[in-house]
């Protein structure tokens, strides 16, 4: 128990709500990521109250740096489609695969709640090119993605982006 996860310390700011003495208005706690033993890692959590209920984590900042909330993306990535797929950049995306020109399956490395989850998509084509930007197949793990001109077909580009909104 003495390195379990979530273990730690708090600091709760609060005082007299009108009725109460002491009532717990906003936190901040840090404990340890996970329950390994001697692995350090940690995480910094910020709670807040809504009236009438306990407080509730709205944000946490994990041991790599990362920020995870509901207003933050669950997932980014920017990447060249041409030729063999290779991230640029990312989070929380674990691998593309390349199907055919201009289809790829986006997948996560940490899958989201649902598949109700927003994706929006770029590429570095002119607009007036008539190409758009498709979102195939919501899943938990992954989601699709392509890049097609109507009625000619697909294309792929150098630039792709993509990001995630989930709760």
């Amino acid at each position: 128990d003495s390195y379990a996860i979530n273990k730690g310390g708090s600091m709760m700011f609060g005082g007299q709500d009108g009725l109460n003495v002491r009532s717990w208005f906003a936190g901040i706690k840090g404990a340890k990521e996970n329950s390994t033993n001697q692995n350090y890692a940690g995480y910094l959590a910020f709670y807040t109250r809504p009236s009438g209920s306990t407080p509730e984590e709205r944000m946490r900042i994990t041991s790599d740096g990362r920020g995870l909330s509901d207003f933050t993306a669950k997932a980014w990535v920017n990447f060249n489609g041409v030729g063999t797929v290779s991230i640029r950049d990312s989070h929380n995306v674990s691998s593309i695969t390349d199907i055919n020109v201009g289809n790829y399956v986006v997948n996560l490395s940490n899958f989201v709640a649902n598949n109700t989850y927003a994706v929006s998509l770029s590429n570095n084509y002119v607009a007036n090119n008539g190409y758009v930007n498709t979102v195939l197949n919501l899943n938990t793990g992954s989601f699709g993605m392509y890049l097609i001109k109507p009625l000619v077909g697909h294309a792929d580009t150098a630039i792709n982006t993509a990001i995630v909104f989930a709760s």
